[in-house]
């Protein structure tokens, strides 16, 4: 923490923006993965569930 004292309050915030956009990004990977997973999810319950109705 004492190293960050020597900093300006304009570099200090210049630091947080960049932790917040790249804390942003992440959560933005996060997020599409997530969605990619549910999709690839849904559409085998969909099959399995088209299969279980037809009764192959």
């Amino acid at each position: 923490v004492a190293q960050y004292l020597k900093f300006s309050d304009v570099e200090l915030k210049t630091f947080l923006h960049k932790f917040n956009e790249e804390e942003n990004k992440e959560i933005e990977k996060i997020v599409k993965r997530y969605k990619e997973k549910k999709a690839r999810i849904q559409a085998r319950m969909d099959e399995l569930k088209e299969i279980q109705q037809t009764g192959l």
